[in-house]
């Protein structure tokens, strides 16, 4: 692996929100060779993906553009986590962003820790009256600044609140180790993806690191879906993808 981290974005007509997203991505001429951003188009119908050639001819050292059908949200990871050349992988939906500045703190201290996951902050915001506003801020909820070994943990003893995988960047030899398949054209396939974390790693590092914006209230969003028979359906695909997991 030739990279400490990659960024994995999948995208699906995402035109309005892309470049805010990737835009946060960009980093610095000395951080360029440590970062590796794979943006998979999958089956994007509007401009998404003239927007991610545009970024991958300015910045080649950094953005590595997929073209695929469509699939959904978890065929993107399985790409992602495939192809990924980083020492660490982390994954950024592409209505969401970086701070920029954290980014690139991140970046530095991924440098000096070698452990099993990296756990920061994720911050939600939501659009009222046409411009955003801060909903949650989980900033008291970790040990921020600690290492925790999980192994000599009781499993109630762990901070499982974690367990988002927009708050984590995982080492990422001990993920695919662990041979996760995400679910293909569903919703909610980050339960499974969550709970994968908790059988892989070992090691964590808790940074206070204001890093991830998670953006509520687009329309057509997952997050906001009427509770119908489909969305149960897409749970109880997740559960029984979880269960051949463990089984396995």
């Amino acid at each position: 692996m030739d990279k400490l981290l990659t960024v994995v974005v999948p995208v699906y007509n995402m035109e309005k929100y892309l470049d805010r997203c990737l835009s946060s991505l960009v980093v610095s001429n000395e951080l360029m060779t440590q970062l590796e951003v794979i943006v998979i188009n999958d089956g994007s119908t509007d401009g998404s993906l003239d927007i991610m050639l545009g970024y991958s001819k300015k910045y080649q050292e950094i953005f590595n553009i997929i073209d695929k059908k469509n699939g959904g949200h978890g065929s993107c990871w399985n790409v992602g986590l495939k192809e990924a050349r980083g020492k660490y992988v982390s994954f950024l939906d592409s209505d969401d962003w970086y701070d920029n500045t954290e980014f690139c703190e991140l970046l530095h201290t991924m440098k000096k820790n070698d452990v099993d996951a990296f756990v920061f902050r994720r911050v939600q915001y939501i659009i009222e009256n046409q411009s955003y506003r801060k909903l949650y801020d989980n900033k008291d909820d970790l040990p921020y600044g600690e290492t925790v070994y999980l192994q000599d943990r009781q499993f109630s003893e762990t901070p499982t609140n974690f367990l988002y995988f927009q708050r984590m960047a995982f080492r990422t030899q001990t993920f695919r180790e662990a041979n996760p398949h995400f679910v293909e054209g569903i919703s909610y396939d980050d339960i499974l993806f969550t709970l994968v974390a908790i059988y892989a790693i070992k090691t964590v590092k808790f940074l206070n690191l204001v890093l991830y914006y998670y953006f509520i209230g687009r329309q057509g969003q997952s997050i906001g879906m009427k509770y119908d028979v489909k969305r149960v359906d897409f749970h109880i695909l997740s559960i029984e993808s979880l269960y051949d997991f463990y089984d396995k």
